[in-house]
């Protein structure tokens, strides 16, 4: 059996099903999003006779009383809390703000985090330039099985929320922070050479990295305001897995939202629609289209879903 590890060099979203509304499934407590646990939050509102059940409430008056009561709001009735970016705070704390807030949360089993194996082996195959990894159920052999296991549940201390800067319209998602560790077991690696993985991988980021500077390269400079266009925080955000040195063994892949089908193509193909390119006119000006840039606590914009991944054999 082997181990992939994968650290995040970057914020890593993997979309789950629900987006999360304010004072609805989250408030803000002590400068944390608290993820409400439904069944213990109704339940502290009908002990706390917060509503007359024989009338009909509106969607502003629910979440008018949620917001008015979360300062009372016992632990118990939080499923789990993130801290937040600046950009996000500062989103929230913008004058005007109203309405539902949403934020993309990352995939979970309803109580906990976790990475998904079919994420990891979606962002595998363009790479490998593969359609299967395990058994093709058009020609199946069983010596090819590739089988993978989810991570274990992840601690809630390791997620943030943060707001996507440059990517009309801007979205609000749980990620993993970046520098952080995982593993994924490898029950059986079939006929799969590690080896290839790796250098292959590599191979791909490098290539996908520098074809897409080279494609924004042309739209650099500034826009009529002075500031930096798209292309130019779209090279900067791409700084960290462009510069980033892999070690022996190691080796660079983009997982989940961020990478768009950029770094999901077939090798070495441009992709044929514009919104599917690395930059798109947009109010005039050159910006980068479908890949997502953040500001992250330190205020360096950067470009998501980069990890560094290492297979380990486990005796």
């Amino acid at each position: 059996m082997y181990k992939l590890f994968i650290k995040t060099i970057t914020p890593l979203h993997i979309a789950g099903q629900e987006q999360m509304i304010l004072n609805l499934d989250y408030v803000m407590s002590d400068g944390k999003v608290g993820i409400l646990n439904r069944l213990q939050t109704a339940k502290y509102l009908a002990e706390n006779r917060v509503f007359d059940f024989n009338k009909n409430y509106t969607y502003t008056q629910v979440s008018d009383a949620i917001k008015n009561q979360s300062a009372s709001f016992p632990e118990e009735v939080f499923s789990r809390k993130l801290s937040v970016s600046d950009e996000f705070a500062k989103y929230l704390k913008s004058p005007g703000r109203d309405g539902q807030m949403l934020i993309g949360d990352f995939i979970n089993n309803g109580r906990s985090y976790y990475i998904p194996a079919s994420s990891v082996k979606g962002a595998l195959l363009t790479p490998l330039g593969l359609s299967e990894l395990g058994i093709d159920a058009k020609d199946p052999k069983i010596n090819e099985r590739f089988v993978i296991a989810d991570s274990e549940p992840l601690s809630a201390s390791n997620f943030m929320v943060l707001r996507t800067m440059n990517r009309p319209p801007s979205v609000n998602i749980v990620c993993i922070k970046p520098n952080l560790e995982f593993d994924l077991m490898i029950k059986r690696i079939g006929t799969l050479d590690t080896a290839k993985v790796v250098t292959q991988c590599n191979d791909y980021a490098k290539k996908q990295i520098d074809l897409a500077l080279d494609k924004i390269l042309p739209y650099k400079g500034k826009n009529k305001f002075g500031s930096p266009k798209g292309a130019n925080l779209f090279e900067d955000a791409l700084m960290t897995a462009s510069n980033y040195k892999t070690k022996s063994g190691e080796f660079l892949l983009n997982i989940g939202f961020g990478g768009g089908s950029w770094f999901k193509v077939e090798q070495g193909i441009v992709p044929k629609f514009k919104s599917k390119s690395p930059s798109e006119k947009r109010r005039g000006q050159e910006e980068p289209a479908h890949t997502s840039v953040e500001f992250d606590i330190s205020g360096k914009m950067t470009h998501i879903g980069w990890c560094v991944c290492r297979f380990e054999e486990v005796k």
